[in-house]
This record gives C-alpha cells, sequence and structure tokens, in this order.
C-alpha cells in the first residue's frame, strides 16, 4: 500500500490545495467496508459524501444512504439505466468507502480533489511533464463527481476533469472558484514517486 500521507502532503504542498483530497473505493461486499470503517450516520448525496470526507471524517455508505438514485447508479449500488452518455460501474457493488486521502486505511479507487484553474494548469503540465501525456477533460456536466471524477478515472486510468454540476457545486460545496479532478493512486505515485 502507498504511503497515502506522503502522496496527499506532495499533492497539497505542490498544488497549494486549500481543501483536503478524498479517497474514494467501491465494495462488492459490504462486510469489506465495514471491517474498517464505520458506516455513514445520515443520508447525502456522493458529492455530499465527498464533502462530509473533505472535512475530515471516514465511513462507508451503502444504497440506503444515498439520496440521489441516479448517482447510486453509476456507482454500481443499483441496477443502471445503462445510459450511454454517462459512464458508470458496470458491475454492482454494496458500499463505497470515503475519506480524507492522508486518512485513508484502503487502496482508493479514485481520489477527488478541488482545484482552481491555475491548480488544474499546474496539474496538467506535471502531468505531461512526468507522465509524458496529454491531460484531458471528459465530462457531461452532469453527474460529475460521481460519473466524471469517480467512474472514468477508475475505467481508464488516467486522470479527468470536471467543472462540476448543479447537484455537486451545491451539496458537494464546490465554489464558482472550483474545478474538480479525479485521479487514481497509479496517477499519483506517477507524479510523485
Amino acid at each position: 500500500m502507498s504511503d497515502y500521507v506522503t502522496l496527499a502532503n506532495n499533492l497539497k504542498n505542490e498544488l497549494k490545495l486549500e481543501k483536503e483530497p478524498v479517497a474514494v473505493k467501491i465494495f462488492e461486499k459490504e462486510e469489506d467496508a465495514s471491517a474498517i470503517l464505520p458506516k455513514f450516520d445520515s443520508k447525502a448525496r456522493h458529492c455530499g459524501m465527498v464533502y462530509e470526507a473533505q472535512n475530515g471524517k471516514s465511513f462507508y455508505s451503502t444504497i440506503d444512504e444515498h439520496t440521489c438514485l441516479k448517482g447510486a447508479k453509476i456507482l454500481g449500488l443499483a441496477e443502471n439505466d445503462n445510459d450511454p452518455i454517462v459512464p458508470f460501474l458496470e458491475k454492482e457493488s454494496e458500499a463505497i468507502a470515503y475519506a480524507p486521502l492522508e486518512k485513508a486505511n484502503f487502496k482508493p479507487d479514485s481520489v477527488l480533489i478541488y482545484v482552481t484553474p491555475i491548480q488544474a494548469k499546474d496539474l496538467a503540465k506535471m502531468y505531461r511533464v512526468k507522465v509524458g501525456k496529454r491531460f484531458r477533460g471528459d465530462f457531461y456536466a452532469a453527474f460529475s463527481l460521481c460519473s466524471d471524477a469517480t467512474i472514468i478515472p477508475m475505467k481508464t486510468n488516467e486522470p479527468n476533469l470536471t467543472l462540476g454540476c448543479g447537484g455537486s457545486r451545491k451539496d458537494g460545496h464546490i465554489e464558482d472558484y472550483e474545478e474538480v479532478i479525479g485521479l487514481t493512486i497509479d496517477n499519483l505515485e506517477s507524479l510523485f514517486n
């Protein structure tokens, strides 16, 4: 397992992030999540849970805690509509873990960071120099934190930028001047190791 404290600190220091990077992991079985984390004690959208983790909480959730059915479907917690425009997880899952990256006691499937356009530019340049690839943004302006920032990096093993959507900007507390980037641990290791 990577040193998530070091990766989180490198990311925060290099980009001068104001908000904590959030680790997200999708579990096929709830018992695997419940063995390492407490269950979320409220109800929220995925984007609201990302916000809770950004503010220091570590927990897992099931379909019962998710208030956005479309987001839950995208994340594999319920049968998906197979919308061809919105990337989704093809396999079923029972739980999703959330934690600040530096406190994660699981290997994240994706890491979400809130950035300004300048920070996004700096990360894109770092990615080009260290990895040798162009940084791309693939977004729909709907289902931004669940599909664009969580599922797309998982499926492509590439970072992805999203502008946020109405729900994620409200429930995820994304400021008007912020964008969100989803990365994998492999991406972070390529940037900082």
